[in-house]
């Protein structure tokens, strides 16, 4: 099985190589990314995003995959930490 280039997870969707948490749009993370920057069509239209997201001589492959796993990673965790709210009676204030 192949492994998305992001995060390293299994992915089932060969033709990007991307899992579902890696295929958004980095800025809004709303939209599926349609370019090389990860940004979705609306976010890459904005220079000022697309700016931001321009990748510098040092931005190694390896740099923006650590980075994309960290930011998966502490999805994953708000994601937990909302359903353990939802769950949990509502702690004295």
């Amino acid at each position: 099985m192949p492994l998305c280039r992001c995060c390293r997870r299994v992915v089932c969707c060969k033709e990007r190589a991307l899992c579902a948490d890696c295929a958004v749009c980095l800025h809004c993370e709303c939209q599926p990314s349609v370019n090389a920057l990860g940004l979705c069509a609306r976010c890459s239209a904005v220079s000022g995003i697309r700016r931001l997201y321009v990748r510098s001589a040092h931005w190694t492959p390896e740099w923006e995959q650590h980075l994309r796993r960290k930011t998966a990673e502490i999805q994953r965790a708000l994601r937990m930490q909302q359903q353990r709210r939802s769950i949990s009676p509502t702690a004295p204030r």
